[in-house]
């Protein structure tokens, strides 16, 4: 195709009689001409490209987009012309603007889906594609089949798959990083190459991931010809851009060195879609990719992760796998991933560690599918300036509450959300009762009405999950046997919602989308792994304990915090007064804070809308924050006996001269009849419900109430299975998988917890 027309700046009109004309870096060419009587858009993508690719003039892609006003049915031709290898160049975003929006989607109505295909090195293809996407899935599904089924597939990639949506002028695409900046949907326009992004949507996530994932190109698993067996599973890491050694060009390796995003890109450190200018990140000391932090990540966090999960999952599977695919890239961080020669395991794992975009200190993002949807092939990044502190052992040995959560947890979460906890895998669940897809939808998302406290109506978002041990694991938790979904996180960025349990109801499970103290592996997580039909459960009696909730009711889970419905030692005190929190984990303050704005409707438990507790990630309620950590051995100890360490939690002391209340950290335990016990120099003591423990003269403290449930276990109703769900074709030696790539952020909340601040994964 001819460069035809004059060139436009993406942010004028596309319609009109004078648009205004921009050319230059950072910005796309769009060219215009009257061809058969119908307007061509032409988008050069080269301005797009990352500074190291050098392309000539006239070696470039061109976009072409016939559409007439009136037909919501035209169809969309992608134009690719002779690259050399397009996968170095996979991050390509158009940044939609409301001019685009009035143009392209209100003017002309298209309904869009894009699929770009890269064959051999001379190969150029044009893909055609109903742009129905929504109201004829299956059309869209019989046209890529043909083509794909019409070309030579041997080399073929998947370039990008994007679902758009003129109806709501939304844009689906794939997901985790759950972005720190919540932009509207309707500014936003992200088109991916090798990648598949999702955007904030309005609805039918389910739907159209599925629809995306069933469209995508197909590659082929293999195994060795082993028989495939039951067994614990085996996670392999692959660390090649984990190496400094490799020098791979988004990691740190000094100080100050810096990282170009070219204006208009988004890309894996630097989000500079909307900067007219380059953006530049300089790397800090604590980015640094070190040799020995290189060696503290295999050594402590992988190999931590490895027998964790084997010790819980199992999985039915070949001793090895191949990946029948030329090399390809997942993400838009240029990682060029080969497994043709195959591994010994049961999922490959590419570990990375290089700043992040947007506050997160770690995510995962899948890129292969089994041809039942079971993850594959992934990637995990850590945020090298958050785990750089803990190689100094003193300060390792001083943030012990820290270590457990925001080192060994970060690395437990992101590697579960490779496993399948995530909103894209749920449609690919099988239900054990019928080893077919779920009939009923297993995940759900609803506009919750409420009113304030001053009498103001709302309307929120919710996303709930429905899967039979996950309800009843609940039921059994929260002690609500009329407890039919669970549900799941609607706060924070794309990558969080839907993908995380809610905080409010899991404040402490280690599927909770923002860094806390004592996060642990609990049944609930291991429950929805269980429910994806691709795992069996094993050594269920060594699962961690979350005691935030439990027992609580359905009250707790079912309607907002309140001083009714949180009327627990922990939950709701009164306002700024200091005690143990609501898992005794430590020491807090329930602070309410007055803001000069008043809070969204959602989170306003006062009638005065400016108040509220300290957090929004758990919806402004009060509570004790643990601000003093029961586990952190490095404060000092004021009472007798008083311990600080792994296993110890806050207890109230009553003083014998003046009956007044004061907190400690004691050692604690659940004997084998699931009563509470307490250490006292050296001696275990029962704790029952209530008491006061006389421990010394000196020394007396009060036991938990009844509420308190510490020793409570929150178990299956039944023994699971210790084996995945096996169909009669699972032995997979030649099935096709599906490449896709979705992102998963774990966020830190950074001003919770005195840290300096640090961009994207867990949120503080």
């Amino acid at each position: 195709m001819e460069k035809i027309g004059r060139v436009m700046n993406l942010r004028g009109h596309l319609s009109g009689i004078n648009p205004k004309f921009l050319y230059g870096p950072g910005n796309l060419e769009i060219h215009r001409s009257l061809k058969n009587k119908r307007d061509y858009f032409a988008i050069d993508f080269a301005r797009l490209l990352p500074p190291q690719a050098y392309f000539d003039e006239y070696n470039y892609r061109n976009l072409c987009l016939p559409c007439s006003s009136r037909d919501s049915n035209t169809l969309l031709k992608v134009f690719l012309h002779p690259l050399n290898i397009l996968s170095e160049y996979e991050t390509l975003i158009l940044k939609k603007s409301k001019a685009l929006e009035r143009t392209v989607f209100t003017t002309l109505s298209c309904l869009a889906m894009i699929s770009g295909l890269i064959l051999e090195h001379e190969d150029v293809i044009c893909s055609i594609v109903s742009l129905a996407v929504l109201q004829s899935e299956h059309l869209v599904f019989s046209i890529l089949h043909a083509i794909l089924l019409s070309r030579n597939t041997k080399r073929m990639n998947l370039s990008l798959v994007v679902g758009l949506s003129s109806a709501s002028l939304t844009f689906s695409t794939t997901h985790h990083h759950h972005k720190n900046k919540i932009e509207s949907e309707n500014d936003r326009f992200d088109v991916f190459v090798n990648n598949l992004v999702r955007s904030n949507s309005n609805n039918n996530n389910n739907r159209r991931f599925n629809s995306l994932k069933q469209a995508a190109l197909k590659g082929v698993i293999k195994n060795d010809g082993s028989p495939s067996t039951t067994h614990p599973i085996r996670i392999v890491f692959n660390t090649t851009y984990l190496d400094p050694a490799n020098k791979h060009k988004l990691s740190c390796f000094s100080a100050n060195q810096t990282y170009i995003t070219p204006a208009g890109n988004y890309s894996a450190v630097t989000d500079c879609r909307n900067s007219t200018t380059d953006c530049v990140y300089t790397c800090k000391a604590s980015d640094v990719l070190s040799v020995q932090l290189y060696n503290f990540i295999i050594a402590e966090m992988l190999s931590h992760v490895s027998s964790t999960f084997a010790k819980f999952l199992t999985v039915y599977g070949p001793d090895y796998y191949y990946y029948d695919n030329e090399p390809f890239v997942c993400e838009q961080e240029e990682y060029l991933l080969d497994l043709r020669s195959g591994f010994a395991g049961d999922i490959m794992i590419y570990v990375t560690a290089h700043p992040s975009t947007f506050p997160f200190i770690g995510y995962s993002s899948n890129c292969v599918e089994h041809a039942d949807g079971k993850p594959f092939i992934s990637i995990i990044n850590f945020n090298p300036s958050e785990l750089s502190p803990f190689l100094d052992p003193v300060y390792k040995r001083n943030n012990a509450a820290k270590w457990d959560s925001l080192v060994l947890g970060l690395a437990e979460h992101e590697v579960i959300h490779s496993l399948g906890f995530a909103s894209y895998f749920y449609p690919n669940f099988t239900d054990r009762a019928t080893g077919k897809p779920y009939t009923y939808p297993i995940y759900e998302e609803v506009n919750a009405t409420g009113i304030t406290p001053s009498g103001q109506p709302f309307t929120v978002r919710k996303y709930y999950i429905k899967l039979p041990s996950v309800i009843q694991v609940a039921r059994n938790h929260f002690n609500c046997n009329t407890l039919d979904r669970v549900e799941l996180e609607n706060n924070g960025e794309e990558g969080t919602y839907a993908s995380h349990w809610k905080t409010t109801l899991f404040s402490s499970e280690i599927m909770n989308g923002f860094y806390n103290p004592h996060l642990t592996l609990t049944n609930f997580t291991l429950a929805l792994l269980y429910d994806s039909g691709w795992y069996g459960l094993i050594n269920l009696d060594k699962v961690g304990n979350n005691n935030w909730g439990k027992g609580k009711g359905c009250d707790f889970v079912n309607k907002p915090c309140s001083p009714s419905t949180w009327n627990f030692t922990g939950y709701w005190q009164n306002p700024n007064s200091t005690g143990c929190s609501a898992t005794r984990v430590g020491i807090g303050k329930a602070e309410l804070l007055i803001r000069s704005q008043p809070l969204p409707p959602q989170w306003q438990h006062w009638v005065d809308p400016t108040y509220g507790g300290r957090s929004d990630r758990l919806d402004y309620c009060l509570y004790n924050f643990p601000s003093d950590l029961c586990q952190d051995p490095s404060k000092s100890l004021t009472y007798e006996g008083e311990i600080r360490g792994p296993d110890s939690y806050c207890f109230n002391h009553v003083s014998k001269s003046n009956d007044s209340v004061s907190f400690g950290c004691r050692r604690q335990r659940c004997n084998n009849n699931n009563q509470l016990e307490v250490e006292f120099l050296g001696s275990w003591y029962q704790c029952l419900p209530g008491m006061n423990l006389t421990l010394s003269n000196s020394t007396i403290i009060i036991c938990p109430d009844k509420d308190d449930q510490t020793c409570r276990l929150s178990n299956f109703d039944y023994n699971p299975s210790t084996s995945p769900f096996i169909k009669p074709d699972d032995d997979e030696s030649g099935s096709t998988s599906t490449i896709v790539t979705i992102q998963f952020y774990f966020k830190l909340l950074i001003s919770q917890y005195n840290m300096s601040v640090i961009d994207n994964g867990l949120t503080r």
